[in-house]
């Protein structure tokens, strides 16, 4: 019996393996840099006279002071990657599945090998939080502190097992160097604080007050110190020795901060689900086919194994331990709207920002992989699969786009410094390029462009330059406010009425385009007005973006 019980399991972990191998093949060697500030940083350690021990020191003394270990592991990243996109992106996957599997050791203490192999499968595509993979160099922050959480937990439930105290300091070492590597981790110290005193509980079976007193303060009251200290280390400590004004990520608590925060459950509950739905009108791809009976095989097998398993329910005062975790999971998933109550992030699941969702899809997986093992079996399984296989799917969706979006960047960026070349254009001017913003099939705003420094970064990297360049799109002259500091709208007193605007223009379904010279300010600004009426490389707003403009309507008018 365990022999064959052995071999369900390693068949299990071969396709799980067989999945995640299918889904990341693509973006692994055929994706690229993200639009965020990811060639910027390229370009900036690429230059001659940058120093490096110079770069952090700065760094350490700029607006985002408070995440000293994301600062310093980003400059080494930089410095030692350079233009190796491939080493980014193998990194950036490394981190995140590292983190998936130190958590997966922490469940594993707690529920049977049926529902931890679950949490690995749906934890390895977070695809209502894409965009870490959309920006490769982001491992450096916002999956780092993830993977140090993660070991944090991981030696804290060992302290819990065997009472060493070296565990449980390092530990605590891990989660404030957590916190100084990305802030928006401490919704999952929730975990953090009652995994182990739910672990301690379960090993005699009940809730004995003087106990779970000491529990707490082993426990959680530590936590508490640390992030109360955190926060005045944020808020007035770092002023003292950092060139800031403004506090890096927080903003005041007002009206707004409720809205947003409650908004997140409209993202759990609403925002998610449409995005899964969105996705069946991309079954019919090659990779979804492959992958939809592999993963067939998988419930079968996981099934199967459950038969065979002499796993045994584990009760603390008669309550089952998986409907406690089931609460504490609930719990950390919440307090995830905590993070968009406090900053000026939005939740959402789609483009750029939805990186801030990452915790919380942490929370939701461990969730949802419990919830799945506890009512599946021969008659029901058909509806756990589809929801996984959608689940999946989205995400292989999404990084396929991501290479999409690269190539396209990348053809633009060496057509626009190929037709600089030919034209053999002067020096002091300025190149405004009309260009996608997104794909024309988008399906989760997967950007074409984003930030202007990148996109004038990309440029002047292929060309060994410091050219001014400008991206637009009909999106950004129908809306001031879209990414109001990534807007060229916003950016015009940037550019003097007596400088010379050359003007690119291409659309995705083409492979070159056309740039020739425009005039100055003045034609500049007739042209955007062509543009707008023109609706020159237009994209239709997705359905969740229009749910969220429309929310923000509604609560712009009822506050007034």
């Amino acid at each position: 019996m365990r022999i064959i019980n052995k071999n369900l399991e390693i068949l299990i972990i071969f396709i799980l393996l067989l999945i995640i191998a299918i889904s990341y093949f693509n973006y692994i060697f055929f994706g690229g840099f993200g639009t965020g500030d990811d060639l910027t940083n390229v370009l900036r350690v690429t230059d001659q006279n940058y120093n490096l021990l110079e770069s952090i020191k700065n760094n350490l003394l700029g607006n985002q002071a408070s995440r000293p270990i994301s600062l310093i592991l980003k400059e080494i990243v930089h410095f030692f990657f350079r233009e190796n996109v491939r080493i980014y992106i193998i990194f950036n996957i490394l981190t995140w599945f590292l983190s998936v599997i130190f958590i997966s050791f922490v469940l594993s203490n707690f529920v049977n090998k049926n529902i931890n192999y679950t949490f690995i499968l749906l934890s390895s595509f977070p695809f209502f939080s894409s965009a870490i993979f959309a920006g490769p160099y982001l491992f450096t922050s916002y999956i780092f502190c993830i993977f140090l959480w993660s070991l944090s937990i991981f030696f804290v439930i060992i302290h819990a097992k065997n009472n060493k105290k070296i565990y449980y300091f390092l530990s605590l070492f891990l989660i404030i160097l957590s916190l100084l590597t990305l802030e928006y981790i401490f919704p999952l110290f929730i975990l953090s604080a009652l995994l182990p005193i739910c672990y301690k509980l379960k090993e005699i079976g009940k809730v004995k007050r003087k106990f779970l007193i000491k529990l707490f303060i082993i426990y959680v009251l530590p936590l508490i110190i640390i992030l109360i200290i955190f926060l005045l280390f944020k808020i007035y400590f770092v002023k003292f020795y950092a060139n800031i004004n403004n506090i890096y990520g927080l903003t005041n608590i007002n009206i707004k901060s409720f809205l947003q925060s409650f908004y997140f459950i409209i993202v759990i509950l609403v925002e998610v689900p449409i995005l899964l739905i969105e996705s069946l009108k991309y079954l019919s791809k090659i990779k979804l086919v492959i992958l939809a009976p592999i993963l067939l095989t998988f419930f079968y097998l996981i099934i199967k194994s459950r038969k065979k398993d002499n796993y045994k329910p584990i009760f603390i005062n008669n309550v089952d331990l998986n409907k406690i975790l089931i609460i504490i999971f609930l719990i950390s998933l919440l307090s995830s709207s905590l993070i968009f109550f406090i900053s000026f992030y939005p939740s959402t699941t789609f483009g750029h920002y939805n990186k801030m969702m990452l915790p919380s899809f942490i929370s939701l997986s461990l969730l949802i992989s419990i919830l799945i093992n506890n009512y599946i079996n021969k008659k029901f399984f058909i509806l756990p699969f589809i929801f996984t296989f959608l689940w999946i799917s989205s995400m292989n969706i999404q990084l396929d786009n991501f290479v999409k979006s690269w190539e396209i960047r990348n053809l633009i960026a060496k057509d626009i410094s190929s037709n600089i070349d030919k034209a053999k254009i002067k020096d002091n001017f300025i190149i405004v390029a009309n260009v996608p913003y997104f794909l024309i099939d988008n399906y989760n705003n997967e950007l074409v462009t984003f930030t202007i420094w990148n996109f004038e970064a990309h440029i002047n990297l292929l060309n060994n330059s410091s050219y001014r360049v400008y991206p637009i799109s009909d999106r950004i002259i129908n809306d001031k406010n879209f990414y109001p500091n990534h807007n060229i709208l916003n950016k015009l007193n940037e550019i003097l009425i007596s400088e010379d605007i050359y003007y690119y223009q291409i659309q995705e379904n083409l492979k070159k385009g056309k740039l020739k010279y425009l005039g100055n300010k003045n034609d500049l600004i007739n042209k955007i007005k062509e543009i707008k009426s023109k609706k020159i490389n237009s994209h239709p707003i997705i359905l969740r973006e229009n749910l969220r403009l429309r929310m923000i309507n509604l609560a712009e008018y009822l506050i007034k």
